[in-house]
């Protein structure tokens, strides 16, 4: 190839060949009151075009997509690939995913592996999954579990403790990773609904990176439930978030009518519960008191504050309307002191004006010097002085006591200062302090080879130019 750029420019053309259009499909969901779903192996030798039972793998158009991706058709490749793009059957293993620059089929990219469930009549739906990296890479890349309602609309993360739910690949490491088992509850959406989608979606979280992408393995998912059918006799507290929760600072909780195994069982009246302290030496305030209606077995409570930081608390339910349920109890509780400071780390003092600067992390933290992971608020990037105006971006609500910024930019050349508004600990000066005019392209690409299928068969062509995306040095 010939190049006539002052950056090195990468391309993927994909020519259709046909006027076949590929789109996604959705499996036949499995019904839960059957049993728990598992998969617990795919195979290599498993039919291009096929799937595991109530599952589909999805592709996606563009290579390094984030979580919110949208799916571009199906998977249909074989399951023995070496190398390009694919999802590998790895036998007792699972399944795994890779991306690479090299593309197999479809003019596409991996993926997600898509889950179909039928949950009527169900209850406290528990997901459990193990991921291990077989090969590392430089790339940032993860599996994140989310979920929609129905077969289409936007997929939603699935968030336990304030955080996503997810396998992050270790970078560049030698051999096989550690497999991780993790396991999460579902949203109450997701309970009683004819159809409900999970997905596992491989993607690379939105940096600048460069080199191998990881292969990640998907293997021993299981998908349990409890049948909501049956006599209510009591009340248990569930999903305490965060489960560590901080002083005079809010935080929810499930009241939910069981039978006396733990159950979940749904209420024959409109019954109003109310949660009270059972032992602790602080008091409650907030929203304490909610009700379940009829039909249903719970109601979430999302404002409760304690006010004291202290181990050892235990909340109780007890009913006050409607039917009569033994009061239960919830499990010790924790309360942690409040945040105390934050820091910024990862920002640089040069950037571009018009690109996004290098992303940077504000990280909060309680006296104790650990990352307090109940704090929510919405942190802020403003501009103090400059010849521009701030740009991306510039509000993230924090996740376990974590805000990235990985989208900020300036739109004018010129000197700056920004600062993060970090509500409850006051505001930081950005270091970066300089944007320079961002370099100007212009671009003559010379294809060396062009690689496409004949007019006559039904695979889509594709054309890959293709060379590292690099940009000029900046000051240090």
């Amino acid at each position: 190839m010939k190049k006539f750029t002052i950056w090195s420019v990468a391309v993927i053309l994909c020519l259709i060949s046909t006027l076949n259009v590929l789109a996604q499909t959705n499996p036949t969901p499995y019904d839960l009151n059957l049993g728990s779903y598992t998969l617990t192996q795919w195979l290599n030798t498993s039919t291009a075009g096929t799937y595991p039972p109530s599952m589909v793998f999805h592709m996606t158009a563009n290579i390094d997509d984030p979580a919110e991706q949208v799916a571009s058709g199906d998977y249909n490749c074989a399951y023995n690939l070496t190398s390009g793009a694919r999802v590998t059957g790895q036998g007792t293993s699972g399944f795994s995913f890779i991306n690479t620059g090299t593309l197999v089929c479809n003019c596409s990219y991996v993926g997600s592996a898509v889950l179909a469930l039928n949950t009527t009549n169900r209850a406290q739906i528990n997901v459990t999954w193990t991921s291990q990296t077989i090969f590392s890479g430089s790339r940032p890349y993860g599996v994140r579990l989310q979920y929609r309602l129905g077969s289409s609309g936007t997929w939603l993360n699935v968030i336990r403790a304030g955080q996503f739910v997810e396998y992050m690949a270790p970078l560049n490491t030698s051999g096989a990773a550690t497999a991780q088992t993790i396991t999460t509850s579902l949203p109450t959406d997701c309970e009683n609904r004819p159809l409900v989608q999970l997905r596992w979606v491989y993607y690379q979280r939105p940096v600048f990176s460069s080199g191998a992408r990881p292969q990640i393995q998907v293997d021993d998912i299981t998908v349990s439930s409890n049948s909501q059918v049956g006599t209510a006799t009591n009340l248990a507290i569930e999903n305490v978030t965060p489960s560590s929760p901080s002083q005079n600072t809010g935080f929810s909780l499930r009241v939910r009518s069981v039978d006396a195994l733990g159950a979940a069982k749904n209420v024959n009246t409109t019954t109003t519960v109310q949660v009270q302290l059972n032992a602790g030496t602080g008091f409650l305030s907030g929203t304490l008191t909610g009700v379940i209606p009829a039909g249903s077995s719970f109601v979430d409570l999302t404002n409760v504050v304690y006010s004291a930081a202290e181990a050892g608390v235990v909340l109780r339910g007890v009913t006050l309307a409607g039917q009569f349920l033994t009061q239960g109890v919830s499990a010790p509780i924790t309360f942690q002191a409040p945040a105390a400071y934050a820091t910024i780390t990862g920002a640089t003092q040069f950037g571009y004006a018009g690109v996004p600067i290098n992303p940077f992390t504000v990280n909060v933290y309680r006296a104790d010097n650990t990352v307090d992971a109940n704090y929510a608020s919405v942190v802020t990037v403003t501009r103090i002085s400059g010849p521009g105006v701030v740009t991306g971006v510039t509000s993230v609500t924090a996740m376990g006591g974590v805000a990235t910024f990985d989208n900020i930019s300036v739109s004018a050349p010129g000197a700056y200062q920004l600062q993060v508004n970090i509500p409850g600990l006051g505001t930081q000066i950005l270091p970066f302090t300089n944007a320079e005019a961002a370099p100007t392209m212009a671009t003559n690409i010379v294809p060396q080879f062009i690689a496409a299928a004949p007019s006559s068969t039904s695979t889509a062509g594709c054309v890959t130019i293709s060379s590292p995306w690099s940009l000029p040095s900046l000051p240090s």
